[in-house]
């Protein structure tokens, strides 16, 4: 979906958007364990990311086989 708004819309726009973060920050700011848990819940976002990623990885997945492989007993010779 495509709006095409006029250069007054998009003025007022964004004004209303930088007003409704700028409340949003106030109300952050005022409780600390609200930033705790934002910040919790953002690392925690990240190192899963992180975990995706080395899951992913082509040298994850050969060493998890080659200590599979080790723990059967099925080693290369």
């Amino acid at each position: 979906m495509y709006f095409d708004l006029s250069e007054e819309g998009n003025s007022k726009l964004n004004k209303l958007i930088e007003q409704e973060v700028l409340n949003n920050i106030e109300i952050i700011l005022k409780d600390k364990n609200y930033i705790d848990k934002l910040v919790s819940e953002s690392l925690k976002g990240s190192i899963k990311a992180i975990i995706n990623e080395i899951l992913q990885s082509k040298n994850y997945r050969n060493i998890l086989r080659d200590r599979i492989m080790q723990q059967l007993k099925l080693e290369q010779e």
